[in-house]
Formats: structure tokens, sequence, C-alpha cells
């Protein structure tokens, strides 16, 4: 659904969601890093082994570690405001939506 009125942005807005995660990977610097295995809050995210097949990743996944997201009955949510904080030694932030992962793939795989 789309956001027509001011009313459709205060029915999409929910409290806000923290989120801390611990920054360090074991990486070498300057390279990008997914924390989202890492301890923190949410706690490290866990996903099944879907296979070469993949899963969508839906509302109603059973993954631990992402951040609790539920659409309001009005229709779709938006994001409308974030702010976030990084550590002395990491220049960028990257937030993404994981809306589908496969597992399983290896360097000699022929199979469609």
């Amino acid at each position: 659904m789309a956001i027509t009125t001011e009313d459709g942005i205060v029915a999409g807005m929910r409290q806000p969601v923290a989120f801390m995660k611990a920054t360090f990977t074991g990486e070498a610097a300057g390279q990008i890093a997914d924390l989202g295995g890492l301890a923190g809050i949410p706690s490290a995210r866990v996903l099944a082994a879907p296979g070469m097949a993949g899963a969508t990743v839906t509302n109603a996944s059973a993954i631990g570690g992402m951040i609790p997201w539920t659409d309001p009955s009005s229709g779709n949510a938006y994001l409308a405001k974030l702010a976030a904080s990084v550590g002395a030694n990491i220049i960028g932030f990257l937030l993404y939506d994981l809306l589908w992962y496969q597992s399983g793939i290896a360097e000699t795989t022929t199979t469609a």
C-alpha cells in the first residue's frame, strides 16, 4: 500500500528498535564484514541450511538474530528514520534486507 497521507505515515511507524553489535570480526582492516553472525542485540544470526534450492526470508521465518519486524494490518511499514554510531576504526555502515539465501554451493557444483 502506498503512503498517500500523513495519517498513513503515522499508521506505519513503530517504536524505536535498538541494535548493537560487537565490531571485531578478525578480518583485515578496510574489509567489508557482516556483523550478523556476531553477538549483540539482536543475538547472532542463525540461518538454516536450505541447500541449493534456497529459502525465502519472511516474517514467519524462524531465523534467530534478526531485528523483529511485522507490517501493520493497515499495509506495509517503511523505514522512516535510522541513526547509527560506529567505532573509531569503522568508516561505514550498511543496512540491508535479507530476502533470500542458499547454502551448500561449492566450486565443484555442476548442476543447475
